[in-house]
């Protein structure tokens, strides 16, 4: 059995938007750079292809006015669902595949084809809501799947975590009252969608399901680590997820041009081989990993192939420049845990 899915199709590339920072580029060089390390020829590695969603699935985070809207954009040749995000002419069906390929991701790790997946999707998804496409994305691909799990597969536990720069808020909205979905985020504090304060610790019968972690810029990878182990390990623990989903964004990577922190290829790869680690102790290495953000098109490859060599255990790693640690970032971090253990202790144990 191989150990680790890719999920891919090439009319991911069809959603044309142009100039703009999430283009189809993302995935030409990250797919080229990964022919050409020759992962596809891993026994360790499986490629699928996957297909459409439908509507009625796509509807059980989405309102069905809004799927008709963006269809609607499709077929009169493209618009704008706000000023950052973009429809073309095929983008609907394209978005359709990219929930195919999130509902794929956790199929082949439910039916035992492979140990964990990597969904090389787009668009990507994690600031789409109810009703509005924002921030790229068109449809929440995570939050889809996340649904259809919980309906059809009975599952009550699922953890989200999310290490994109930027706030997944579609995400966190899609289950701020609802302890199904734990939404673990770590983003850069200030910038967009301006949401992920750790104050925001969900409500009703969620309250306490949502942890947010916004990081002061330049937080470096050890930095990154420290704050998995004080706050990822001692909640999961204490949660036991049965199924783990990851919206890998890698605008965390110090070279990309939208964000100011201070990650590398390498940290990218260590956050993962943490998820991996908590997955491994908690529900059977079950890890689903979407992509999301991530600009610099040197980078992104590199930090996507370092993140599958822990999730396949390929025993190669790319080294790029490494990360200096900056103590005052440090020392920021250190009382922002504390701040958020103090917010956080009537519903975890640390």
């Amino acid at each position: 059995m191989a150990k680790t899915g890719i999920i891919y199709h090439p009319d991911y590339l069809e959603h044309e938007t142009g100039n703009h920072p999430e283009n189809k580029k993302r995935l030409i060089v990250t797919m080229d750079f990964l022919k050409n390390k020759g992962i596809f020829n891993r026994p360790e590695i499986k490629l699928f292809s996957p297909e459409k969603a439908s509507v009625e699935i796509v509807a059980l985070n989405h309102s069905m006015e809004y799927i008709k809207y963006v269809n609607y954009l499709s077929d009169r040749g493209g618009g704008m669902l706000d000023p950052d995000t973009v429809v073309g002419n095929k983008s609907f069906e394209v978005a359709l595949r990219a929930v195919g390929g999130a509902l794929l991701a956790a199929e082949k790790i439910r039916d035992g084809e492979v140990n964990n997946s990597f969904a090389l999707v787009r668009p990507p998804g994690h600031h789409a809501t109810y009703d509005h496409g924002h921030g790229f994305c068109i449809f929440n691909n995570i939050a889809v799947l996340s649904r259809y799990m919980i309906k059809n597969w009975g599952i009550k536990r699922i953890l989200i975590v999310d290490f994109d720069a930027h706030h997944g808020n579609g995400t966190q909205d899609s289950f701020y009252d609802s302890p199904d979905v734990l939404y673990f985020g770590l983003q850069q504090w200030g910038i967009y969608p301006g949401s992920g304060w750790y104050q925001e610790i969900g409500e009703k019968e969620g309250k306490g399901y949502t942890v947010n972690v916004p990081l002061p810029w330049q937080t470096d990878d050890e930095t990154y680590l420290y704050v998995l182990r004080e706050l990822l390990y001692p909640i999961a623990d204490q949660y036991n997820p049965e199924f783990i989903l990851v919206s890998a964004g890698f605008d965390s990577h110090y070279s990309d041009m939208l964000t100011s922190m201070n990650i590398s290829s390498v940290g990218h790869g260590k956050i993962m081989e943490t998820i991996l680690d908590v997955a491994k102790q908690k529900c059977d290495g079950k890890v689903a990993v979407f992509l999301e953000g991530g600009y610099n098109l040197s980078a992104i490859p590199r930090s996507i192939f370092n993140v599958i060599s822990h999730m396949a255990n390929l025993g190669e790693i790319l080294e790029d420049e490494s990360t200096e640690p900056e103590p005052k970032i440090r020392e920021k971090v250190q009382q922002l845990i504390l701040e958020i253990k103090e917010i956080l202790k009537p519903y975890w144990k640390f």
